[in-house]
This record gives C-alpha cells, sequence and structure tokens, in this order.
C-alpha cells in the first residue's frame, strides 16, 4: 500500500512540474500562438533584419518619434524592396514602437 501511495505522489509531483515548466514557457513569450501571426512582432523581426541592421540602409534604426513617422513614409513608398506583407508589418511595428497611431 505504502508503494502505491509512493508512486502515486511520484507521478503527481512529475505532473505538477512538467505543467508549471509548461506555463512558464508561455508567461515568458517563448511559445508563439499562431504561428507567429502578430504583425507588431513580425514587423519587429523584418526591421531590425532587413531596415536597421548595420549593413542595412538605417543603421542602428531610428531614434525618435519623427524620424519613425519619416521611416513609415519611407517603407509604404516600398523603398526597401519589402513584400506588401513586410511592409504592413514594419508600419504596424513602428506606430506601435513610436504611438504614431
Amino acid at each position: 500500500m505504502q508503494q502505491i501511495h509512493a508512486r502515486s505522489r511520484a507521478l503527481f509531483g512529475a505532473f505538477v512540474l512538467g505543467l508549471s515548466l509548461a506555463t512558464s514557457a508561455i508567461a515568458s513569450g517563448t511559445l508563439s500562438p499562431g504561428g507567429g501571426s502578430d504583425p507588431v512582432a513580425q514587423g519587429r523581426k523584418v526591421y531590425l533584419q532587413k531596415i536597421a541592421c548595420s549593413s542595412c540602409p538605417v543603421p542602428g534604426g531610428v531614434s525618435d518619434k519623427a524620424a519613425a513617422m519619416s521611416l513609415v513614409e519611407r517603407v509604404q513608398a516600398d523603398e526597401f524592396s519589402l513584400s506588401r506583407r513586410e511592409r504592413g508589418a514594419v508600419v504596424s511595428y513602428l506606430n506601435r514602437r513610436w504611438r504614431l497611431g
């Protein structure tokens, strides 16, 4: 009987540990619901990789609201050869980041 209780406690402990690890991973943002469909997060990624990297057209990115507004206009004018989806995502990111909209 004691073996059954010990086994049950061990299984319950493993279940609780697994559950706590799963919820902490979700809370930390390591898992993305919808497969990364958040346009702001996608826009930040595109902005950092294709616009603001050290060898990109705007190395280091923009540092104030006026520059962000100017960059939105440049992105919308397709100055950076981004896809339509990437342009929309970058504009969403800049609008949220700099509170433009």
